[in-house]
């Protein structure tokens, strides 16, 4: 069956549509595809048994809507050496706006000789964000808070919470400050240690500003779409310090073990 596509029910567009989720999420062909009959699907002369609900529990990011999606179809994958699994992947239908929403599940064990699966966590479209572990824990925290209030709807707080994070890489960096530091001073600290670069440097100004906004009487209101941004930015910023800065050292090192052993 590797590599083939197992058409067990008509050819439908929702077929077509999980191909195309399978062949960009998991950079391989659909391996095995199955319908969804009522609460257990199954071909029983031809695959082995697939357990899935007829819907599962999303939120679609293009109504915020957090629904019961309608499933559509299910393949699974793996496992790999690349990517472990084997995974499960979903593809779901809000039944409010008809978005298509692709989830993934991933097996942890099996109960009366069936797999038992995750719950689905939605890779498309916009998967929810993850916050890298490497990041310190207080920054950590922060851009977390600021995830949830933009679940929540409360736009402004999660400016906040986006800016407390900014603010928190300049103490991490600074401790011994009898003071601690304010978001502008602790920017301007990590631009002269050229731990950020002139133009993180601009970006960090700029979020200060939209902060500084959120968190006084200023009448300011943030919308989704601002909110939005400015959660990315300032990820983007405490992705580079204690992220890609870290891997790139890394690759330099290996690099150099490498080309002088």
């Amino acid at each position: 069956m590797s590599g083939k596509w197992v058409r067990t029910w008509p050819f439908t567009p929702a077929l077509a549509a999980a191909r195309q989720a399978e062949d960009r999420f998991c950079g391989r062909r659909v391996t095995r595809i199955y319908p969804v009959v009522g609460w257990k699907g199954y071909d029983k002369d031809r695959y082995h048994t697939v357990y899935g609900a007829a819907h599962h529990h999303s939120e679609c990011p293009r109504c915020e809507a957090v629904t019961n999606a309608e499933v559509k179809g299910i393949t699974e994958e793996g496992p790999t050496d690349e990517a472990g699994g084997p995974w499960r992947v979903t593809l779901a239908a809000c039944p409010k706006c008809g978005s298509a929403l692709v989830g993934v599940q991933e097996t942890y064990g099996y109960e009366d000789s069936h797999s038992v699966w995750t719950e689905p966590v939605r890779v498309w479209p916009s998967p929810r964000a993850s916050v890298s572990g490497q990041i310190p824990t207080e920054i950590r925290k922060a851009l977390q808070e600021a995830y949830k209030c933009l679940k929540c709807k409360a736009y402004t707080a999660s400016v906040g919470m986006s800016g407390r994070a900014l603010e928190a890489i300049g103490r991490h960096f600074n401790p011994q400050e009898a003071k601690p530091l304010m978001l502008g001073a602790g920017l301007q600290k990590l631009y002269d240690a050229q731990l950020i670069d002139s133009r993180l440097y601009e970006w960090g100004k700029a979020l200060a500003q939209e902060r500084n906004l959120a968190a006084h009487a200023s009448g300011t209101h943030f919308n989704r779409e601002d909110a939005e941004d400015i959660f990315k930015f300032s990820s983007s910023i405490c992705e580079y310090v204690f992220v890609l800065s870290e891997q790139f050292s890394d690759f330099m090192k290996r690099r150099k073990k490498a080309t002088h052993p």
